[in-house]
C-alpha cells in the first residue's frame, strides 16, 4: 500500500540547522537527495515492508514535508542485465538511509517540529488480486434502463470497470474513493483520499491510512469464494 502526505511547518532556526547538517552529510553520499532541501530515506523494516522517503523543504518563513510510502518491487530474475546499476543504487540508498538514522530517528525528527499533529489529506492507493477478492460494484454490464444506458449507442456491450466516488462527510474521513479494474494482471486498483489527523505509528508508520484501507476494501469488497 502507498501512502502520501504533506504538511506546513515554521522554518524555525533549530530545524535550519538540522537540516544544514543532514544536507552536509548526504553530499558525501549522495548529492542528488540534498540539491533541494534533503531527502531522508527508510528501508523497510520488520513491521513495515514498504520503503519510506522523507522529503523536507525550507523555504521563507516555512518548511514544506512530504512522506512517501511505497512497496518495495520484488526482483526479477529477467532483468539481471542491469545488475550492476541496481547494486550501485542500492549502495547509495543504503549510505543515505544510514545518514537519515532509521525510523525511528526520522520520525523524531519530523514530529517534534510541528506544534501540534496536523491535520492532512492521506493519498492512499492499493491493489487486490481479483483471484482473492471480488467488488461489490464493479465491473458491471451497463443496461439500457440504467444512467449509463446512453452508451449502448456506442456499442451493445458496454461493461463500466471504473468507477469514483466522492463524499462531503466520509467516515475517517474519507472524501473520495476511485476503483479500477484491470485485466493483466488481473486486479483492482484503489486510490483514496482522506482526511485525518497525522500520527507516526509505533511500528506501522501510518496507523490512519491502515484503518482506511481496511474500511474500504470491508465496505467495497468481499472475499472470492473461487480464488
Amino acid at each position: 500500500m502507498g501512502v502520501r502526505l504533506t504538511w506546513t511547518t515554521p522554518l524555525s532556526a533549530v530545524l535550519s540547522t538540522e537540516i544544514s547538517s543532514f544536507r552536509e552529510r548526504l553530499r558525501a553520499v549522495q548529492p542528488e537527495l540534498a540539491e533541494d532541501g534533503i531527502v531522508l530515506p527508510v528501508l523497510p523494516g520488520p513491521h513495515d515492508s514498504r520503503l519510506a522517503i522523507l522529503m523536507v523543504r525550507p523555504g521563507g518563513d516555512d518548511c514544506r514535508w512530504s512522506l512517501f510510502l511505497a512497496d518495495t518491487p520484488e526482483d526479477d530474475d529477467d532483468e539481471a542485465g542491469e545488475e550492476g546499476d541496481d547494486e550501485g543504487n542500492r549502495i547509495s540508498l543504503n549510505s543515505a538511509a544510514e545518514v537519515a538514522g532509521g525510523r525511528e530517528q526520522v520520525a523524531a525528527f519530523a514530529t517534534r517540529h510541528w506544534p501540534k499533529p496536523p491535520t492532512v489529506v492521506h493519498s492512499i492507493h492499493f491493489h487486490l488480486s481479483s483471484g482473492q477478492w471480488r467488488c461489490r460494484t464493479l465491473p458491471t454490464t451497463v443496461q439500457a434502463e440504467s444512467e449509463d444506458g446512453p452508451v449502448l449507442s456506442i456499442g451493445t456491450d458496454a461493461t463500466v470497470d471504473e468507477i469514483s466516488y466522492r463524499f462531503t462527510n466520509g467516515a475517517n474521513g474519507v472524501s473520495r474513493v476511485s476503483i479500477s479494474c484491470r485485466e493483466d494482471p488481473t486486479e483492482y486498483l484503489v486510490d483514496i483520499s482522506a482526511r485525518g489527523l497525522l500520527r507516526i505509528g509505533d511500528t506501522r508508520w501510518i496507523p490512519f491510512a491502515d484503518e482506511v484501507r481496511d474500511l474500504i476494501v470491508n465496505s467495497l469488497f468481499e472475499g472470492n469464494s473461487h480464488g
